[in-house]
């Protein structure tokens, strides 16, 4: 084999190698650089808020860092969603992965679609306080409901989330005469330096009107979480005037149910807001950029879809390389019989 033959070989198997190893390592330097993204565009969350509106699928799962580096979640989307979940809250949330401390732990209604992953959540994490509304005959809410009395959890029921410290405030609006667990979703708001989060859970649009009617003012805010997932049965007009927000997000898969309803984007839409869906964006966090005003990011965290496209299009060069290396071998050893 000639000097040349052999370095063209060299040269292959250098690219061989170097494809196989960012085949390798293609899902860690995606995150690095979708990190070194976020952190260009929103301040760490030390010291800072942010709002995390988790991609579950058809539920609800909201995780916020205070600024105070205290963590509430306000729901926990269904159980075939746990795991993604969990590793959400353990990858992207906590500050200390080894204490695995959650503050406060908010269930608005007893929904499997917003307390499935409850279980695993508390079993997983040191979870301070509970907060669980008190209406719910389901099977979930109740195996929930066990483990917490045997475990003894600061449990609250029926009591309101209202919190206030280090310059955040969370003020939580009941129901009117609930009559099912849509029904007995409560209304709550975060505010922090003058910018402010609705958070909705289920509520319908009767109860809507009842917090219009008794609260109007109070409710504007600068982020809401749709209702019920973008239901037709929620996001009535006098609602979304009442809290004239700026961005909409709605958690949905995007299939169950015709959610989101055509009529419940054209009500946010029409009223001015910029809508996200975890359907399409994925993950979505809000929080304050370096110049005080809100930001966002959001995509999907866990890069699968790239990494399938990065390790298919590397597995198609890598034959290619393959090929060519047999053929220079091949041919060069041919060549030299004929030479013989």
């Amino acid at each position: 084999m000639k000097p040349t033959q052999k370095k063209k070989i060299i040269v292959l198997f250098v690219i061989l190698g170097l494809l196989t190893l960012v085949s390798i390592f293609a899902p860690a330097i995606n995150v690095g650089v979708q990190n070194w993204l976020i952190t260009q565009n929103i301040v760490s969350s030390s010291g800072n808020l942010l709002v995390h509106f988790i991609s579950v699928g058809e539920g609800d799962a909201i995780a916020i860092n205070l600024p105070d580096n205290k963590v509430v979640l306000i729901d926990d989307g269904p159980m075939d969603s746990n795991i993604s979940y969990t590793d959400y809250i353990l990858n992207k949330v906590l500050k200390d992965k080894r204490n695995k401390v959650i503050d406060y732990l908010v269930l608005t209604h007893s929904d499997a679609d917003h307390v499935g992953g409850s279980l695993r959540l508390l079993k997983n994490f040191d979870v301070k306080n509970v907060y669980i509304s008190p209406l719910g005959d389901t099977q979930t809410y109740n195996e929930i409901l066990s483990y917490l009395e045997n475990g003894g959890y600061n449990t609250q029921l029926n009591t309101e989330f209202n919190l206030a410290e280090n310059g955040y405030k969370f003020i939580e609006f009941l129901p009117q005469n609930p009559k099912d667990d849509n029904d007995s979703c409560p209304l709550i708001k975060l505010e922090y330096k003058g910018f402010s989060f609705l958070f909705s859970a289920d509520i319908p649009s009767e109860q809507e009107i009842y917090y219009v009617n008794n609260y109007g003012e109070q409710l504007k805010s600068d982020v809401l979480k749709v209702a019920h997932h973008g239901s037709k049965t929620s996001t009535s007009a006098p609602f979304v005037d009442a809290v004239k927000p700026s961005y909409a997000v709605i958690s949905t898969d995007g299939v169950s149910y015709g959610h989101p309803a055509d009529t419940t984007i054209n009500t946010l839409t029409d009223s001015g807001a910029k809508v996200f869906r975890t359907d399409i964006e994925g993950n979505i966090m809000f929080s304050l950029s370096a110049n005080n005003k809100l930001a966002y990011v959001y995509g999907n965290i866990d890069i699968t879809p790239l990494k399938i496209e990065i390790r298919y299009i590397i597995l198609i060069l890598d034959a290619v390389f393959v090929f060519v290396i047999v053929k220079i071998v091949f041919f060069s050893s041919k060549i030299n019989k004929h030479k013989k």
